[in-house]
């Protein structure tokens, strides 16, 4: 279940182009 909860956030994320990059610098994928 840990791993739906962050796919979900990142897809959240991604809609939002700054938080996305600020996101993306914090957490290297």
């Amino acid at each position: 279940m840990s791993w739906n909860l962050p796919q979900l956030y990142a897809s959240a994320l991604h809609r939002c182009s700054r938080t996305s990059c600020i996101f993306q610098a914090n957490q290297p994928v």
